[in-house]
């Protein structure tokens, strides 16, 4: 970061340099997509190398800054400064997985191989696969739920080995939430996680494997499953992420919500 040292900003960080960096891909925002939160304490970069390193990165980035960079007057004015990571927290969406990383691992870690297009296919199929998510549904969650029909049936997150599948169904002899207008239907959402049977490696092989396990729902959905043999098939739902109540905005009774506090901000309008 480049900072002015006599802002207000800079002043501040001088006597505490404790700090929070909150970073979300802004095409899934808001409490429903995945976050980070980085904590640690920012310092000013005094290493002759490494303040170069930041002018030139700098200046690629922002070209029309690069001479101001070297001008004789730049550390009277100013100063690069750097975030040095203690922690981070992530969540995982709405109401679903938390946990602290060690800034270590992270250093470690690889992207999935389908971060650069997993929003791409979770909008694709959330616009062209509403009927084929009925099937879903009903094939492998109806024994459980009792339920005919969802929701807003919809993928709220994909990676190489699966992807989260969210809807929400009516509350089975529920009456109107205290608060509700007279007659308001009240709604239960449940997520679960469902894997794919193979890693999926690039987009083809995403499209690939969602095409397969619709289509073993669709056949299972309509008697097939018996001829499957006696091939061992493993069920593709891995957990249950979520059981929330959106009227009352609190966890169903007897369920918590996994990584979340115990009361946990619903909107009654959110799909």
């Amino acid at each position: 970061m480049l900072l002015a040292k006599n802002a207000a900003h800079t002043r501040n960080i001088d006597g505490n340099p404790k700090v929070a960096l909150y970073v979300q891909n802004p095409q899934n925002p808001g409490q429903k997509g995945a976050r980070v939160t980085l904590v640690g304490e920012i310092q000013e970069i005094t290493d002759v190398k490494e303040l170069q390193d930041c002018k030139d990165f700098y200046a690629d980035r922002f070209p029309d800054q690069a001479q101001p960079l070297e001008d004789a007057r730049f550390e009277r004015y100013f100063s690069m400064y750097k975030v040095v990571i203690k922690d981070i927290y992530y969540v995982s969406g709405f109401g679903v997985q938390t946990c602290w990383v060690q800034p270590e691992e992270f250093k470690q870690a690889e992207a999935d191989p389908l971060a650069g297009f997993a929003s791409e296919l979770v909008d694709d199929w959330n616009k062209n696969k509403q009927e084929e998510f009925q099937w879903l549904s009903h094939a492998f969650l109806s024994s459980e739920l009792g339920l005919d029909y969802v929701h807003n049936p919809r993928v709220t997150f994909v990676d190489r080995f699966g992807f989260d599948f969210r809807f929400r169904f009516p509350r089975t002899g529920a009456g109107p939430a205290e608060g509700n207008e007279e007659g308001k239907e009240q709604f239960d959402i449940r997520e679960y996680r469902i894997g794919f049977r193979m890693p999926a490696m690039s987009k083809e092989e995403a499209q690939s494997a969602m095409f397969k396990i619709l289509q073993e729902a669709w056949e299972k959905d309509q008697g097939y499953d018996d001829k499957w043999g006696e091939t061992e098939h493993p069920h593709m739902l891995l957990r249950r992420a979520t059981d929330l109540d959106i009227t009352t905005k609190e966890p169903a009774p007897g369920i918590k919500a996994v990584g979340s506090p115990s009361t946990v901000t619903a909107n009654p309008d959110d799909e």
